[in-house]
């Protein structure tokens, strides 16, 4: 199949939020899962291969995706959530890997899509391979963009954070390595300095609830070693200092045959950075699903 014309990459910018309920071949839309409420956005023919994109813990799909989502739902029918905790989304109070892989597993049968290839990137990689473990028949594939497996948390850490002044500093110190000006600085080393600046404020707004999303995930999920059956192929940004590049070769050694292919010039957000070469690098790892 012929693939479409990819977006210029000759420019980092934020994507805009104007427009936020209609853009082009994407529309916004709910639904009621375990979870509670859940915003998605979609596009593309219903007939055409299913894609489900799982964006990163610094925004929601729109944030994470908007760069490449028109240009994919040309060929394939686009499911792109706020995950449960995430943007427009509600998550339970504490949430584990398993009840968001089952949320995302309610949206796939609602929507009447059997088996997707799955595109994770950042703490989606982690929610991607979460899904792949639980829920093995609904994964076609997987491409894990600049993230990794959730980190698991030593016993006597996991019970200091539950005190409450020993706790609060711990989790400040955590966030402070995820969503502080240095990490966010590191991700997006291609950011203009308004597209940063832009950023920087994103993340002021929805870090917070962000990070107790992820905390609680990385908290309340038993630990455990995933067993993962779809083939994998690892799309790295290669200038990322939040995840760097030996990041990605010790996840790939975890996915018998995976793939590792790099993206020079890009950072955790490789489809911002080189939007065309990401879609052609994904249509690459997954011609044989879509």
């Amino acid at each position: 199949m012929e693939c479409p014309r990819a977006p210029s990459s000759s420019a980092f910018r934020e994507p805009s939020t104007e427009g936020n309920r209609v853009t082009g071949r994407m529309r916004q839309k709910e639904r009621l899962v375990s979870t509670g409420r859940l915003r998605y956005w979609e596009g593309g023919a219903t007939d055409s291969p299913a894609v489900l994109l799982l964006h990163s813990a610094y925004g929601d799909a729109e944030f994470s995706f908007r760069p490449v989502w028109e240009e994919l739902a040309v060929r394939c029918r686009v499911i792109a959530p706020d995950m449960p905790g995430f943007g427009a989304s509600e998550a339970p109070r504490g949430m584990d890997l398993p009840t968001l892989a089952r949320a995302l597993r309610e949206l796939l049968g609602q929507l009447g899509v059997p088996r997707a290839t799955v595109v994770g990137n950042s703490f989606g990689v982690s929610a991607a391979i979460g899904l792949a473990d639980f829920h093995a028949e609904v994964v076609e594939r997987l491409v894990l963009v600049n993230g990794t497996t959730l980190p698991t948390f030593p016993a006597l850490l996991r019970r200091a954070v539950a005190l409450p002044v020993l706790g609060r500093v711990i989790s400040a110190t955590f966030y402070r390595s995820i969503y502080g000006p240095k990490a966010i600085r590191s991700a997006f080393p291609h950011a203009s300095p308004e597209a940063l600046a832009g950023i920087l404020s994103r993340v002021g707004r929805a870090g917070p609830a962000n990070f107790r999303t992820m905390k609680s995930c990385i908290l309340e999920t038993p630990v455990k070693k995933p067993s993962i059956a779809a083939p994998a192929t690892l799309l790295w940004g290669v200038d990322d200092g939040f995840t760097p590049l030996e990041v990605a070769h010790r996840l790939s050694k975890t996915l018998p045959g995976a793939t590792l292919i790099e993206i020079q010039r890009a950072g955790h957000l490789p489809q911002w950075d080189r939007p065309a070469e990401f879609l052609e690098r994904l249509w690459g790892a997954t011609d044989e699903s879509v």
